[in-house]
């Protein structure tokens, strides 16, 4: 017989007791996460990744997605002028 795979129960297997794990909740989807699970703080709620991409798209355009990443921004005359094809 297989035994189901549950945090509690690989704590028991593990260590023959089984400790409370702590557990925190992203803000936005709600899912519950332990351990090594990354976390992030937006203005002051605690999102999983997924739900820190989702905040940060719906918040930001191209342009400052862009900008925080380094990435130059350019309208096409101004590539071209850059070229010297104009």
């Amino acid at each position: 017989m297989k035994i189901p795979e549950h945090p509690e129960i690989d704590m028991a297997l593990r260590t023959g007791y089984p400790h409370r794990i702590h557990t925190l909740e992203c803000a936005d989807c709600g899912e519950s996460f332990s351990g090594d699970a990354m976390l992030y703080n937006s203005d002051g709620d605690l999102v999983c990744g997924d739900c820190l991409r989702n905040r940060i798209l719906e918040n930001c355009n191209n342009h400052q997605l862009a900008e925080a990443f380094g990435i130059s921004c350019v309208t096409v005359a101004e590539h071209f002028e850059y070229m010297g094809e104009l």
